[in-house]
């Protein structure tokens, strides 16, 4: 399976895929290689998959939180914000939730119901920025993640720079995540891909 994600990284999905059948079928009871493979499909776009490779792993273990973050990034990507939420509630209010859940919960559906995603990426920006202001280390990818989803393309090429700077190791899936796909052919982000060396 670590070859696979290695495959994904370099955006070969059809090979990934079949990567992670292979190591599925090796072990068919292995939440992790499961939950990886709808990652896999996630990254080539096929949402509809993702999901349902996804929720297999939650029927096994519905604590399983990595299956439960591909459904989420993938109803990101479908826009279905209702079900995006629901997934959302169970995280803040499962076992382990910190005491403050219930209100990100309740800031997180208002800002849903006042602009839909918009309102949730808006949302999620000013957190990172609060903590950060506060003195918390975020992983620089992460708010250039956050500027990208909302358009604000300069930010997000000063955050990618920081995270190439910092060493980032989410800065590895750049090249295949969706959120970068608005500017993908832009040419400061081809620019980092050539200086990450990635091929051609």
């Amino acid at each position: 399976m670590a070859y696979g994600v290695y495959l994904e990284k370099l955006g070969r999905h059809e090979e990934s895929i079949a990567e992670g059948i292979r190591s599925l079928e090796l072990d068919p009871l292995s939440l992790m290689y499961r939950a990886t493979l709808a990652e896999f499909f996630y990254f080539a776009r096929q949402y509809d998959r993702a999901l349902e490779e996804a929720q297999e792993v939650l029927d096994m273990d519905p604590d399983y939180q990595y299956a439960r973050d591909v459904m989420m990034s993938a109803y990101e990507e479908l826009g279905m914000c209702e079900e995006y939420l629901a997934l959302r509630r169970e995280r803040l209010t499962g076992p382990g939730a910190e005491p403050e859940a219930p209100a990100q919960q309740a800031a997180l559906e208002q800002a849903c119901a006042d602009a839909g995603f918009v309102g949730i990426w808006r949302w999620r920006l000013e957190g990172r920025l609060d903590s950060i202001a506060a003195g918390e280390y975020v992983r620089p990818s992460a708010l250039a993640r956050d500027y990208a989803r909302l358009g604000r393309l300069d930010e997000a090429f000063e955050w990618l720079e920081r995270a190439y700077e910092e060493r980032d190791g989410s800065l590895a899936f750049c090249r295949t995540s969706p959120t970068f796909d608005r500017f993908r052919s832009d040419p400061r982000f081809q620019d980092l891909l050539r200086r990450m060396n990635f091929p051609e």
